[in-house]
């Protein structure tokens, strides 16, 4: 149960930092001076997808902290 908990703050953990990658890469793809269109919506869906994922990662990380505790008492 412990190795669970530690892996998912781990996804969690690299959730983030995708997040904080893709939005980097979003600043400097608008930087760009050729066509960035494509490029730009694929950052988009790649940031929304992530936040997605990391929203659920907590959700989940959350119900089993919670659950967990519930248990010890």
């Amino acid at each position: 149960k412990d190795e669970n908990l530690r892996r998912m703050a781990r996804e969690v953990d690299y959730l983030r930092e995708d997040c904080a990658t893709l939005s980097q890469l979003q600043e400097l793809a608008g930087t760009l001076h050729g066509p960035k269109h494509q490029l730009e919506d694929l950052i988009k869906d790649l940031l929304n997808q992530t936040q997605r994922q990391l929203a659920e990662r907590n959700a989940a990380h959350s119900q089993l902290a919670c659950l967990e505790l519930t248990l010890n008492t």
